[in-house]
């Protein structure tokens, strides 16, 4: 059974989500969120953008979050890579988890400032602390390929569990395909090969993998190795999940 590409191409696709969890509709958008929300989700970003100038001014650490997209985005505003920088790094040192993976990100792509991995991996850590399933996802990667980081298989598992656990799909199948390597991996015993082709079946049926591009085929080929008791409680289990809440 062929595993998926471990590469750092998942890293830049989950990049690419935290902009989209951030999109400019998601979330209070100010501290007024009734006028924010309406703005934006009209399209109306010079409204917006006045109504979040003057809340950001006033510390509200949304405000400073969707300032930070507009800038980036170029909406209602010239675009400003080193504003959007500014004003996320502020919202980032108030606290704002969704700023933190997001600041992460701008580090290691150099979005308005210089590349930098040591503060996008310190970033990334403060959010995936705080259960942010995005950056526990990234720090997988990280720790699998060893990016910015000594490579340790046993901290990927352990970030990629835990984003799974809050209900990340690529966190999901990336688990799974540890756990069929491992399932398949010279002298594992039957029993405990068993027990991983179960969790691994789990995370995938959970995941909705044969929907995914690129691990389509992972399920069918496991299940063809399966037993059908395997299979039989692999969908317990997947049947049984329900995503865990966010650290507070």
């Amino acid at each position: 059974m062929k595993p998926i590409a471990t590469s750092m191409a998942p890293f830049r696709a989950a990049a690419a989500a935290i902009l989209a969890a951030g999109s400019l509709v998601c979330g209070p958008a100010a501290a007024d969120p009734e006028k924010g929300r309406a703005a934006l989700e009209a399209g109306d970003y010079k409204a917006a953008l006045a109504e979040l100038d003057a809340d950001a001014a006033k510390g509200d650490l949304d405000a400073m979050f969707m300032l930070s997209r507009l800038y980036a985005e170029g909406k209602g505003v010239k675009q400003d890579l080193k504003l959007a920088f500014q004003w996320m790094e502020k919202a980032a040192a108030g606290g704002s988890t969704r700023a933190e993976s997001t600041l992460a990100m701008y580090y290691s792509e150099g979005i308005g400032t210089a590349r930098d991995e040591a503060k996008s991996l310190e970033f990334a850590t403060r959010a995936a602390d705080k259960g942010d399933p995005i950056s526990q996802f990234i720090l997988g990667m990280r720790y699998h390929t060893g990016t910015g980081v000594t490579r340790d298989p046993a901290r990927a598992e352990a970030w990629w569990n835990r984003s799974a656990d809050r209900g990340m799909v690529r966190a999901q199948v990336m688990l799974a395909n540890q756990f069929m390597q491992k399932s398949a991996a010279a002298g594992v015993g039957p029993a405990e090969a068993g027990a991983l082709r179960i969790e691994a079946a789990k995370w995938l049926m959970v995941a909705g993998s044969e929907r995914l591009p690129g691990a389509e085929k992972l399920l069918p080929d496991l299940m063809a190795r399966m037993s059908p008791e395997e299979i039989k409680a692999a969908e317990d289990k997947a049947r049984d999940w329900k995503p865990s809440a966010a650290a507070k």
